[in-house]
């Protein structure tokens, strides 16, 4: 399976496409962001695994919210720091209570220092799908 796999990344198409990401061409398509939470209840502690999140421009942020009952408003957790915009990046966060499990998250674009709640504007992403 490793050979198939050096085989094929060394094809001229494979070549093709990697030059292309190489020299910054715009028409390569980027890969779209995605987010895994883990959370372990018992020590109210989290960490979301982020992918592929586009770099904010200098007045934008991105906010952490969580659904902790079917149904009700989102819990904001609070900004998420900067990260590099490239591959993974890790987020720690805690719900402040061991009781509570979480149901859903949802990342927003905010402007700087005014988190809204999440909607179809300003939602980047959401799970669990």
């Amino acid at each position: 399976m490793l050979g198939d796999a050096l085989i094929a990344a060394n094809s001229p198409a494979a070549m093709a496409d990697s030059s292309a990401i190489a020299t910054g061409d715009s028409a390569t398509p980027q890969a779209d962001p995605s987010a895994i939470p883990i959370y372990d209840a018992a020590r109210d502690s989290g960490t979301l695994v982020v992918n592929n999140l586009p770099v904010p421009t200098a007045d934008e942020v991105y906010n952490l919210w969580v659904t902790t009952k079917q149904g009700a408003t989102p819990v904001y957790l609070g900004r998420l720091p900067s990260a590099n915009g490239q591959g993974v990046d890790s987020f720690d966060f805690s719900l402040g209570s061991k009781t509570t499990v979480p149901l859903g998250f949802a990342m927003t674009k905010d402007l700087q220092g005014k988190p809204v709640i999440p909607n179809k504007d300003n939602t980047v992403l959401q799970g669990p799908h």
